[in-house]
């Protein structure tokens, strides 16, 4: 490695005005470990894709990554949501193929600015919640265990995807 490089000739590394971070494009590099908190502190990080790597992902600091609006964390083991909602810009969430169990996280419903939601594939349970932000545009719960009778989606006016199939919902 050399000490002189410049960050934004990593591989997966993508740089914008200023030679500032503003993507990690990392999905299915073979990454381990927990990612250090002060990934957040890249102030102008857009996109995070740590997806498909057997990682300890932690949302410890994610409140400091401001300008964040696309985080991808599928297949990486992830068992716990506990601070995602301190990250008030994101607009797409990733966390289908997860290990993701109980009923719907609450945080999730927390989080005004997404647009986009992927769960599936986890094991989640229970009914599903009775209001989601009314931003979302795509909404995929599919292949969990959730039950219950299907909730009124009328109010999100920008819903244009739902995926609920896979479910014991009635």
């Amino acid at each position: 490695t050399n000490p002189n490089a410049d960050v934004c000739d990593y591989y997966g590394i993508n740089c914008g005005d200023g030679n500032k971070v503003i993507g990690i494009y990392l999905g299915a590099n073979n990454l381990h470990g927990t990612p250090p908190r002060e990934i957040f502190h890249l102030k102008q990080l857009h996109v995070l894709w740590l997806h498909s790597n057997p990682i300890d992902f932690k949302f410890d600091g994610i409140a400091m990554a401001k300008n964040l609006i696309e985080l991808r964390l599928d297949a990486t083991g992830l068992s716990d949501v506990t601070g995602v909602s301190e990250a008030e810009s994101l607009v797409k969430l990733d966390l289908n193929y997860n290990k993701l169990s109980g009923k719907f996280p609450t945080e999730i419903t927390e989080m005004t600015s997404l647009e986009t939601l992927t769960l599936t594939d986890n094991d989640l349970t229970g009914e599903l919640p009775d209001t989601f932000d009314s931003g979302l545009v795509t909404l995929r719960l599919g292949s969990n265990r959730f039950s219950g009778k299907l909730k009124s989606f009328a109010e999100m006016e920008y819903l244009r995807h739902l995926d609920l199939s896979e479910n014991d919902i009635t």
